[in-house]
């Protein structure tokens, strides 16, 4: 029973990792993406 929480542990552990990183990543396009739309939005009033 113990080792079985304890897999449990290291799963959810991994899972939250992988969950970070693939947030950090489509974070970063996100904020290409918006910066991108405003130099656009700019450049088209300015």
């Amino acid at each position: 029973m113990l080792t079985f929480s304890i897999t449990l542990k290291i799963m959810a552990g991994d899972f939250l990792k992988q969950l970070t990183t693939t947030l950090h990543r489509h974070f970063y396009i996100w904020v290409l993406i918006v910066s991108l739309i405003k130099n656009l939005s700019f450049i088209t009033f300015a």
